[in-house]
């Protein structure tokens, strides 16, 4: 996985997904989502190990990128789908799942996200996941609502209370 996968990951997020004329192609953009998730999708299904290599590189990614690229509207909504679409196919007891939502949560509720429409995307992944880790008893669901609901009513701005 690691030698194929990370240069077409790299390239996504920080190259195709950072460009501004690429940014400014909604269809182009969602396309190269699409493909992302669809390889992410192949991955997941063919191989547990392969998967599991699969959420480190993509974790790697999604940090470097999260500090690297111009558009972080794109590239952060690209790399939720990313992480959403690996999550689904670990068995729910895997750390990696709660990993995963731990890590979409604290994205959704931070004050510094880059706008709204990424908030949308990562929220769209994030039922699946609550459902996974609640069922392995990995995460609670209370806690998360609460946190959810205290930062909304204790944050200054609308992304703040977006999230």
């Amino acid at each position: 996985v690691e030698a194929h996968v990370r240069p077409l990951f790299d390239f996504l997020l920080r190259t195709a997904l950072d460009d501004p004329e690429v940014n400014d192609q909604p269809e182009l953009r969602e396309t190269l989502i699409n493909a992302g998730s669809s390889i992410v999708d192949s991955i997941a299904k063919s191989d547990e190990d392969a998967a599991q290599d699969l959420h480190g590189l993509l974790v790697e990614a999604t940090a470097a990128v999260h500090h690297s690229t111009r558009n972080k509207e794109a590239t952060g909504a690209a790399s939720a789908v990313f992480l959403g679409a690996l999550a689904k196919h670990l068995p729910p007891e895997s750390p990696d799942v709660a990993d995963v939502l731990q890590r979409l949560l604290g994205r959704l509720l931070d004050p510094r996200a880059p706008s709204a429409s990424v908030q949308r995307v990562i929220a769209k992944s994030i039922p699946p996941l609550v459902k996974q880790c609640s069922a392995a008893g990995t995460f609670d669901p209370q806690e998360g609502f609460r946190r959810g609901l205290n930062a909304a009513l204790t944050e200054a701005g609308d992304v703040g209370r977006t999230g």
